[in-house]
């Protein structure tokens, strides 16, 4: 049984994001990715403070320290990881 959506499809582009630093209030976030080895992405996401201090007492949510969610460039495809080592460490399935 799948999800079926109502209403029309729309085709809008997706424009990757090139900056992997960004800031919401007084936190800093930055995404590293590494190369896609072997079928395994390694994303390595750091939050630290205003001045630079690295914040590692983070509190879950809905079970898990980290939730990614990942799709394809023409939206047909949907992958939603979870925090399972230090650094976040995604294994894509097969097809």
């Amino acid at each position: 049984m799948g999800f079926i959506a109502k209403g029309e499809e729309q085709n809008e582009l997706i424009n990757p994001d090139k900056e992997l630093v960004k800031a919401a209030d007084d936190l800093v976030f930055e995404l590293k990715i590494d190369d896609l080895v072997l079928k395994q992405l390694i994303m390595t996401f750091t939050v630290a403070d205003n001045k630079g201090s690295k914040i590692t007492d983070l509190e879950p949510y809905l079970g898990s320290a980290g939730h990614v969610v990942i799709v394809s460039g023409k939206m047909e495809e949907f992958l939603h990881a979870h925090h399972k080592d230090d650094p976040f460490d995604i294994n894509i399935p097969d097809k």
